[in-house]
């Protein structure tokens, strides 16, 4: 655990190996802007004209355990429960074009500021 998209929360600097893992991941989102911004004649094409953009506030809780029945000497954060939350923005432009700002923190009292983006083309 540790590569995108199967990370927790407040974990993004770590990988946890192991045989499996298993994990939740929890959100609560609330949309406080929503409008569609007009950019005129500045852009030349004319689909892109208009910018649809919403943010919302979230507030994030996710737990995980990773199994290793052969090397959890040398990897610590295995064989145990794994919680990490925290508080973020997330911005969302074109429609599926997400910006995610998050404030992180997780079991080892750990904390700081994470990007997070996803772009499909």
């Amino acid at each position: 655990m540790g590569f995108r998209p199967d990370y927790l929360r407040g974990y993004e600097l770590y990988v946890v190996d192991g045989m499996n893992f298993s994990y939740v991941k929890g959100s609560l989102r609330w949309q406080f802007f929503d409008r569609v911004l007009g950019l005129g004649k500045m852009v030349p094409i004319s689909q892109l004209r208009t910018f649809p953009l919403q943010l919302y506030l979230t507030l994030n809780s996710d737990v995980g355990y990773v199994d290793d029945p052969f090397y959890q000497e040398g990897n610590p954060l295995s064989n145990t429960w794994l919680w990490g939350g925290g508080v973020g923005l997330d911005i969302v432009a074109y429609v599926d074009k997400v910006l995610q700002i998050e404030y992180s923190f997780n079991h080892l009292l750990e904390n700081g500021v994470f990007l997070h983006y996803k772009f499909t083309f």
